[in-house]
């Protein structure tokens, strides 16, 4: 996870917002569920193609974008790459 950490602050929006990060049990602990919040929607879009093209993440799916607020909330998953941890 600390690299994961390091790579992601690499490519994070600086409006963009991790609420939550979360390892799951499932694919043998390389599932991982990222919790993520903005004021805008094309940064959140933004963050989930750089973790993408960045190789950070495979089979990234996500949420639609739910407005709570001011803040646009979505959740996003994929499995980290086998060759990078």
């Amino acid at each position: 996870i600390p690299n994961l950490l390091v790579e992601i602050s690499n490519v994070i929006p600086q409006n963009v917002q991790i609420t939550q990060i979360e390892n799951t049990s499932d694919s043998n602990d390389r599932h991982v569920i990222i919790n993520v919040q903005s004021k805008y929607y094309d940064d959140l879009g933004y963050f989930k193609a750089k973790l993408k093209e960045e190789g950070i993440l495979n089979n990234i799916v996500s949420t639609q974008g739910e407005k709570q607020g001011d803040f646009v909330k979505i959740v996003i998953e994929g499995d980290l790459p086998w060759e990078k941890y």
